[in-house]
């Protein structure tokens, strides 16, 4: 089941996978479009790996430069979010930028980091990637420390192989549903349900759907 952006717009999608592919640059790949980050290496992601806390991220430059960036546009999407961003130090982006160091693959289809970890990538009657007991662990964080614990290591039994933009409009999504006053006005439009909805989905499912498109 594919997942839509809701919160960034075209140009910091854009950002984000040029942001990505600047830190982990692939054979006969050319230099990132932007020349600010054409400076950006393996080792800078190496650093943001080693981060355990938003704290860590807030004084890596790899992650400022993403940051910095991201909070530079409108927002077109949604009109309260920079706003709201700003209130809370743009802990939401640094977050972003350090789930991001671990994916190795931009899959680049649509995905969510639940489809990934789930039932639809694994045979019938086979334990997903990530065990159920572990994701429902990762839906109940209550803040941001817990949460970026627990999604880091679901990119890792991922094998680093997601949707680097989904990915990232997903924990924006997070971090803005956990402020009281901007919960999702319906649970079926909250992460959680949308997670629990693409990690339960099976291949078949999948399959199913795609075809009914």
């Amino acid at each position: 089941m594919s997942s839509s952006v809701q919160y960034l717009d075209d140009s910091q999608c854009f950002w984000l996978r040029e942001w990505c592919r600047a830190l982990q640059p692939q054979d006969g790949e050319g230099a990132p479009v932007s020349p600010a980050l054409r400076h950006l290496t393996r080792g800078d992601r190496a650093k943001l790996k080693r981060c355990v806390s938003i704290e860590d991220l807030e004084i890596e430059s790899a992650s400022n430069l993403l940051v910095e960036h991201l909070s530079r546009d409108a927002w077109a999407k949604n009109s309260h979010l920079k706003s709201w961003l700003q209130k809370n130090d743009y802990a939401a982006l640094f977050l972003i930028a350090g789930v991001l160091a671990h994916v190795k693959i931009n899959s680049a289809d649509g995905k969510s980091l639940a489809w990934h970890v789930g039932k639809a990538t694994t045979p019938k009657d086979a334990l997903p990637p990530m065990s159920e007991l572990r994701f429902k662990r990762m839906l109940r964080a209550r803040d941001i420390k817990d949460f970026y614990r627990q999604v880091r290591r679901a990119v890792q039994l991922a094998k680093g192989n997601v949707d680097a933009v989904v990915l990232a409009d997903d924990l924006l999504a997070w971090c803005y549903e956990q402020s009281l006053d901007t919960r999702a006005s319906k649970p079926s439009n909250s992460l959680k349900f949308r997670w629990a909805r693409d990690y339960y989905l099976t291949a078949k499912e999948d399959r199913d759907s795609e075809e009914n498109r």
